[in-house]
């Protein structure tokens, strides 16, 4: 990504994301992922992202985001 270009979408934080892809964030950062972006102070992250196996859901807030990532990441584990 070139410093001028402008990357808009979903603000995301590294404290407010679940995720089984442990490069999520860095492809955040660098653009790569579509309709998300790092947040900073100008644009903080207001809602968790949730991703397992490639889906991802804006959750909106911690808890909704933990039972979504346990339901997700452990169905095939009973």
């Amino acid at each position: 990504m070139r410093k001028s270009q402008v990357v808009l979408g979903v603000p995301v934080s590294e404290s407010m994301l679940l995720t089984d892809q442990p490069d999520l964030l860095a492809a955040i950062t660098r653009g790569d992922v579509h309709g998300f972006m790092l947040a900073d102070k100008a644009h903080p992250a207001t809602q968790w992202l949730v991703q397992v196996d490639g889906v991802k859901i804006i959750a909106p807030d911690k808890q909704t985001a933990y039972m979504l990532f346990y339901a997700w990441s452990t169905k095939g584990a009973y």
